[in-house]
């Protein structure tokens, strides 16, 4: 079964592997080729939204993105291709390989992994790139933190879809600063008409987009004061807890590059470190200034930790007030 991995730490991998390639395109042989084409495709997808746990290839695929494509009375041919250098994949992404070495070299600890579905049988349906635990290193040599992992919407609803992920840059921006604009206009314009037009209908109609305006609005204000909002409920289904719209930078392989801003809408996983519980996160009230937080879901009083999207790390909340 397939486990989410962190999204923002995939594509950092996927990007900094396709300059890896890019640079010795000379010189790959069938298998890196192989693994080449598997991270640029599974790049273009996650640019085109689709969640990373819908992002599988069969070996019919796999062959098309290296092979010229076969006619369907080849497609056999294509499984014992992509199979026989399945285990030469395995070897350019060992931890003592000349690329998982260029990865360290770029302050990586984790890998890029080949994995599959594999039956009992040894019959393989679905492959994919994914990665090795970023935070088991953390996890043994640190006690009392807690660990956040940034995953995509498995299924938005298509009135969610184009605010999962804004770029801020030109339509971007406007988009942005269109949204304040309609809570300031639009609330006064809706208040007086209740009081001219007379009509039940109405009045609810204008209720409702009030109430509609006013959330986007707050969204607007708590991503400009403190990077990160939480989504509504009506934007995600029941059993996507911790869904929140955050703050961050694009993607990219230089770290001084200057990046532009882009907001996504993503779900938050987390486990307690105290009792291996999971955590959820909610705004933490006048004791922690209005802050997310991230509480246990078995000690909510207790075991309460800090919230930070970009570092993906928190601490002891009541802890740090005790100091």
């Amino acid at each position: 079964m397939r486990k989410n991995v962190d999204i923002h730490e995939f594509k950092k991998v996927l990007l900094l592997s396709q300059e890896y390639f890019q640079q010795n395109i000379n010189s790959l042989f069938k298998p890196a080729e192989i693994l080449f084409a598997l991270v640029e495709d599974t790049l273009r997808q996650l640019n085109e939204d689709i969640s990373n746990v819908n992002i599988v290839f069969d070996y019919l695929e796999i062959h098309n993105l290296v092979w010229p494509r076969l006619d369907k009375s080849e497609a056999a041919n294509a499984s014992r291709k992509v199979r026989d250098h399945r285990k030469k994949i395995f070897e350019i992404l060992a931890e003592d390989g000349d690329f998982s070495q260029f990865l360290k070299e770029r302050n990586i600890d984790i890998r890029l992994t080949f994995e599959s579905d594999d039956s009992k049988g040894g019959t393989t349906t679905k492959m994919w790139l994914g990665l090795t635990d970023s935070n088991k290193n953390l996890k043994n040599s640190t006690c009392g933190v807690a660990i956040y992992k940034a995953i995509d919407l498995k299924k938005p609803f298509f009135w969610v879809q184009p605010m999962t992920n804004t770029t801020l840059k030109g339509w971007g921006i406007l988009a942005f600063l269109l949204i304040p604009v309609c809570v300031v206009l639009g609330i006064p314009f809706l208040l007086f008409s209740i009081s001219k037009v007379q009509s039940s209908i109405f009045a609810v109609f204008a209720v409702i987009v009030i109430i509609l305006l006013w959330r986007f609005g707050y969204i607007i204000y708590e991503l400009i004061t403190k990077g990160v909002a939480s989504a509504p409920d009506w934007m995600v289904r029941l059993s996507e807890q911790n869904a929140m719209f955050t703050v961050n930078r694009e993607a990219a392989t230089d770290e001084e590059q200057r990046r532009h801003k882009i907001i996504e809408l993503v779900i938050y996983e987390a486990e307690c470190p105290t009792c291996k519980d999971s955590l959820y996160i909610e705004k933490g009230g006048k004791e922690f200034n209005g802050r997310y937080i991230g509480k246990c879901t078995l000690a909510p009083q207790e075991h309460v930790f800090t919230f930070d999207h970009i570092t993906k790390r928190g601490v002891h909340a009541r802890g740090m007030n005790s100091d």
